[in-house]
């Protein structure tokens, strides 16, 4: 019985002591979400990532954005996409990432050195939100 009741204590303790959530972590899952979803031509995945009000610094709203990731994905059907935060800065409901994307004809490994692979390489300046609690989402990309 005595270890019974410790145990029940451990369990309605423990998890008061763990460590809370990191958000930045959530931005970094987004971000290899998307990833996955380009590389998997996942368009309706990519635009589920894009606030309903995403606006750019060119004036694109989602859906123009929506329709030039569903162009690029058409026209490129072998294409191999890898995205690395550069950095993460969470402030509250808001949050910036610096992104380096590598476009690729071929896979890149995460342990590859993306100077000494062939792609096209963009960096990616995001803005994201977190309304409400509901999950991070794009509202504005500059590249």
């Amino acid at each position: 019985m005595r270890y019974l009741t410790i145990s029940l204590a451990l369990f309605l303790v423990l998890p008061a002591c763990s460590k809370k959530a990191d958000p930045a972590d959530a931005v970094r899952a987004l971000i290899k979400q998307c990833e996955e979803h380009a590389n998997n031509g996942d368009h309706a995945g990519l635009t589920a990532a894009l606030a309903a009000d995403y606006r750019d610094a060119e004036g694109r709203d989602r859906d123009a954005v929506a329709k030039r990731a569903g162009r690029h994905l058409k026209r490129h059907s072998k294409r191999f996409v890898h995205a690395r935060p550069l950095s993460i800065n969470v402030s509250g409901e808001t949050a910036q990432a610096a992104v380096i994307v590598a476009l690729a004809g071929k896979r890149i490994g995460p342990k590859d050195d993306l100077l000494k692979v062939s792609a096209d390489l963009i960096k990616l300046k995001l803005k994201l939100r977190n309304k409400d609690g509901a999950g991070w989402l794009v509202v504005s990309a500059l590249w």
